[in-house]
């Protein structure tokens, strides 16, 4: 995940957009939090029914969803290039997913 979004903070910079560099930079932590908040929660929990564990995952992936939210309003402060940057960040672990399963020898599943 930090290749990725190493890739996107230097083409951002040599494409002469130093604030969305700035902005992938700023919302990676929130990026790597929002992964472990739903991923936390993927796998067997012993004592709970599925329906309880559909229901914990629900609700963290609207949390996800509202942390998110929140996160992009207030970069709409930094301007439009800062909140494009900011955007690519919140997004890197989603990248990353898709690159590593369409890289060649990569994994054969998608994971959250």
């Amino acid at each position: 995940m930090a290749l990725v979004a190493a890739i996107f903070i230097v083409v951002a910079a040599l494409a002469g957009f130093p604030r969305a560099a700035v902005g992938v930079v700023a919302g990676l932590p929130v990026s790597l939090f929002n992964f472990w908040l739903v991923a936390s929660v993927v796998g067997d929990r012993p004592g709970l029914t599925p329906r309880q564990m559909q229901n914990i995952f629900m609700r963290r992936a609207l949390l996800r969803l509202a942390i998110s939210i929140a996160v992009l309003l207030v970069s709409l402060a930094g301007g439009v290039e800062f909140l494009f940057g900011m955007a690519v960040g919140l997004s890197v672990q989603m990248f990353s997913s898709i690159f590593d399963f369409i890289r060649p020898g990569g994994r054969n599943q998608m994971v959250l």
